[in-house]
């Protein structure tokens, strides 16, 4: 069995459940302490720009590239904006929904 675990959404393999819980018990591995000068609301955004930074640190791009990023929630605009940074051409992401 892997060491991994994750609280909340995720495979199976690695699913530990309680994250919509008021107490929850974890091993203390899995913990963060956060710094007493980071907000809650700072500290809810830390990890949607990971899964941001990260993906696009794992992206080749060129200087100028052109990327598409398909969603535009959260994360998505993120990815956006840290394609920018990294030199991609910075477009608005299409909004388009599903109207039954």
């Amino acid at each position: 069995m892997r060491e991994r675990q994750v609280l909340g959404v995720s495979c199976g393999e690695y699913r530990r459940h309680g994250a919509f819980a008021e107490y929850v018990a974890v091993p203390q591995r899995m913990l963060y302490r956060l710094p007493d000068n980071l907000s809650f609301e700072q500290a809810a955004m830390a990890e949607a720009v990971s899964v941001a930074v990260h993906a696009v640190k794992r992206t080749p791009l060129a200087d100028d590239a052109t990327v598409s990023v398909v969603g535009a929630g959260m994360i998505g605009l993120l990815v956006v904006k840290r394609c920018g940074r990294r030199g991609a051409v910075e477009s608005s992401p299409s909004i388009s929904r599903k109207t039954d």
